[in-house]
């Protein structure tokens, strides 16, 4: 049974579930209150973090976000923010090269990616060009840390990398977390069309899944923050959730003629304790390691993945 929603006039909103069945019922259309009952209900794109506290932010954003990649380095510097782009697409560029010795087709390859003239040095205005950002979301999808965030339009893959990594046994949990997972909910519609006009903005980016089964099995897209112009200080891109909250953005989307439904982004929360129940329920629905990486090479993942999965209910009053 549905109750009535609360009205708000923010763009971004956080509702904390306390059990597994909680969570998927906000994930089914047939019960979910907050994401289909509304006439943009089927415009959703999902992400699953295992800390909650985590910002959607991307990977080459992140903290030793390089690290591994760059031979002989332990400890990674405190790059700029021109010196981050060259690298990332430095990576990239390595990545389609290595790709393409090893006889992969990579789409939108080109001379162009691999002429040192061209491929130095990266403005911050409208990067990464948008002829290449269909390589940087190939490079990003396997594990080559971009400035492109991975989404998907399946609630319950969302909800699935969210549960995996925090029943994790060997995760070192966030110092500054607060025990909960998350599973966040976007409309693409107003990344790829409201957020797209404003400086910094956003954009939504998919590429072709032809010769990607895991992207086509995910229907995996990605966001991509930017600034149009370049900016009058050189400074890294907001996180998308932050450009979410700018209360600009909000009073500019307030202000247009057809309002569109609010909000147009929410953060689900669950505790860790829950998260092995959570994989159970979505094992039984189809969402598990050899559904979201599907081939043979996944059956023994998705075998060894069982003891991280728990029909046990928690015990009566466990949070």
């Amino acid at each position: 049974m549905r109750t009535s929603r609360r009205i708000t006039k923010r763009l971004f909103q956080c509702e904390a579930l306390e059990t597994a069945e909680g969570l998927l019922d906000e994930l089914s259309p047939h019960r979910g209150e907050h994401l289909f009952d509304r006439p943009d209900q089927g415009g959703w794109i999902f992400r699953g973090q295992a800390e909650a506290v985590w910002p959607l932010r991307p990977a080459a954003l992140r903290k030793d976000a390089f690290k591994g990649f760059i031979p002989g380095q332990i400890e990674m510097p405190s790059y700029t923010p021109e010196e981050r782009r060259n690298l990332e697409a430095a990576l990239v560029n390595d990545f389609v090269s290595c790709a393409s010795a090893h006889g992969f087709e990579i789409p939108g390859d080109s001379q162009r990616l691999r002429d040192r003239e061209h491929s130095t040095r990266h403005e911050a205005s409208d990067f990464p060009p948008l002829d290449q950002r269909g390589l940087y979301a190939l490079a990003q999808h396997y594990r080559v840390p971009t400035r492109l965030l991975d989404w998907t339009r399946r609630p319950l893959f969302a909800a699935y990398f969210a549960a995996l990594g925090a029943a994790d046994p060997d995760r070192k949990p966030d110092e500054n977390g607060d025990g909960r997972l998350a599973v966040w909910a976007v409309q693409a519609e107003c990344v790829d069309g409201f957020l797209r006009t404003k400086d910094p903005g956003a954009v939504v980016v998919s590429v072709p899944t032809i010769s990607n089964p895991n992207l086509r099995a995910q229907r995996g897209e990605f966001t991509l923050v930017r600034f149009r112009t370049k900016p009058k200080d050189d400074h890294d891109i907001p996180d998308l959730d932050r450009l979410m909250e700018d209360e600009r953005n909000v009073e500019d989307f307030r202000a247009l003629p057809h309002q569109p439904s609010l909000p147009m982004m929410f953060k689900f929360t669950l505790p860790h304790s829950q998260a092995r129940r959570l994989l159970h329920y979505l094992d039984v629905q189809g969402a598990n390691h050899a559904t979201v990486y599907p081939g043979l090479h996944s059956i023994a993942a998705y075998m060894r993945e069982a003891s991280r999965r728990s029909a046990a209910r928690p015990p009566r009053g466990d949070k």
